[in-house]
């Protein structure tokens, strides 16, 4: 297993509704010492992806930026957009499979399964409000 942990420096918030109704938040972190920004696609539906989504780029060199795409179940949503919305700093926290996965039709090439993922913040005083 590998892992990475960004800094989220913003995000954006769309709904969609077509054939069934669905959340979306991208996630842009800091630029990390070379310029690399991670770029996040978090996809809130139901029923939810059978897998939890891919992180792209993993092999690729080292200038590249990293893409997620990430699955969640609809009821997800609303926690995530009360931490993003109300906490600072936030961090992203990514664990990914370290093997190529066989199964090309989920991930593409270049790509290595999501196994977890965490939102969180630093340690804070309890009751503590971010002032923006």
């Amino acid at each position: 297993m590998a892992f990475t942990q960004i800094e989220i420096e913003s995000y954006t918030v769309a709904v969609y509704r077509d054939s069934s109704t669905r959340f979306e938040i991208k996630l842009t972190s800091k630029a990390l010492q070379h310029g690399i920004r991670y770029q996040a696609r978090l996809l809130f539906e139901d029923p939810v992806s059978k897998n939890k989504g891919y992180i792209q780029n993993v092999d690729g060199l080292n200038f590249d930026p990293r893409t997620l795409f990430v699955n969640y179940d609809m009821a997800a949503f609303v926690g995530f957009y009360q931490v993003l919305s109300t906490e600072s700093p936030v961090f992203y926290f990514i664990a990914y499979e370290d093997k190529v996965t066989n199964n090309t039709s989920v991930a593409p090439l270049n790509s290595r399964l999501i196994i977890q993922t965490q939102l969180k913040t630093n340690s804070e005083v309890p009751g503590d409000f971010e002032n923006k």
